[in-house]
């Protein structure tokens, strides 16, 4: 039998190297799937927790803060107020500590204000305590681009405090998209609509405004009257999915949370039921939250925020 000549050495050598730096390459490409930890963040510094409850944690590339109110980390009392509580420049003070504690827990896991992706406020008086949030942001961001933000105001906060910020952060390589579609509502104040961040895309709380006036959808009727305000509060959703197409998403496949706030629950929930069952159809429906606050911005009734899943790669 005929005998096959063996391939050079150098041949099988080059052979080899180019088979492990396409093994390198192929490898490198593909995303990092292993299971990631939670890391409870407690950088030296920060204020003490009141209770049993933590300051934050980070898992994978996203951070998640506490609640942060306008305590001195000196102290572990509250920042002073120089005046009445529903004095903007008198609470500016507390609001501003309570900014800067969640940026330096935030910062212990490696995000700043860039990588903001959602905040979410509570306030015990709407107008004066959302202005010096305004401020504060505006100090703290620049001139943007904003944090996508949701703010209400609720009957009371502990030790009868007046104003809490919650963060949520992403420390990924991509970055945070923020996101502003053309033809999507104006952003009230310093605000974002939305950001997209690694595998997920958040929409700040949206309410039932009307994207060519930028002014609330009206009431045909009184505000405890399902019927009366389902067009606004279709409105809200619509906004949501709006903000959130932008980003590639499809509201009611990739939808993993909602978040709603009403001012009368019967007639606002009954409201928000009716629509979700004109966009989900007869599902799955997306798991939602929904509370009964003291009041929102412009003495509105109803305001949704999204959370939905965008995997930016397979780990199939």
């Amino acid at each position: 039998a005929a005998q096959h000549a063996r391939p050079p050495l150098l041949y099988c050598i080059s052979m080899a190297a180019v088979l492990l730096s396409l093994a390198v390459v192929n490898f490198a490409s593909q995303p990092d799937c292993t299971t990631a930890t939670v890391r409870n963040l407690a950088p030296e510094g920060a204020i003490l927790p009141t209770a049993e409850w933590g300051l934050g944690a980070a898992t994978g590339d996203y951070v998640y803060v506490a609640g942060m109110r306008g305590i001195d980390q000196a102290t572990n009392t509250l920042v002073p107020i120089t005046g009445f509580a529903n004095d903007t420049f008198a609470v500016e003070a507390r609001v501003r500590k309570a900014y800067e504690n969640m940026l330096l827990i935030a910062a212990d896991a490696g995000a700043g204000v860039a990588d903001c992706v959602r905040l979410v406020v509570f306030v015990t008086d709407m107008f004066p305590h959302r202005a010096a949030a305004n401020r504060v942001t505006r100090a703290l961001w620049g001139d943007g681009p904003y944090c996508p933000r949701t703010i209400v105001e609720v009957d009371a906060l502990n030790q009868e405090d007046i104003f809490e910020v919650q963060g949520t952060f992403y420390t990924g390589s991509s970055g945070v998209i923020p996101l502003a579609p053309e033809g999507a509502i104006l952003p009230t104040a310093e605000w974002g609509l939305g950001s997209s961040a690694g595998d997920y895309v958040f929409v700040a709380g949206m309410r039932g405004i009307d994207q060519e006036t930028n002014t609330l959808i009206p009431i045909e009727g009184s505000t405890n009257d399902t019927f009366a305000v389902e067009a606004r509060v279709r409105k809200a959703y619509e906004n949501m999915q709006f903000i959130a197409s932008a980003a590639g998403v499809d509201v009611v496949t990739d939808c993993v949370r909602t978040v709603v706030y009403v001012t009368d629950m019967f007639p606002h929930r009954a409201a928000a039921n009716r629509v979700i069952r004109e966009i989900w159809g007869d599902g799955p429906y997306c798991p939602r939250t929904i509370v009964e606050i003291s009041a929102l911005n412009q003495e509105d009734i109803f305001e949704v925020e999204g959370t939905f899943y965008k995997p930016a790669v397979s780990c199939a």
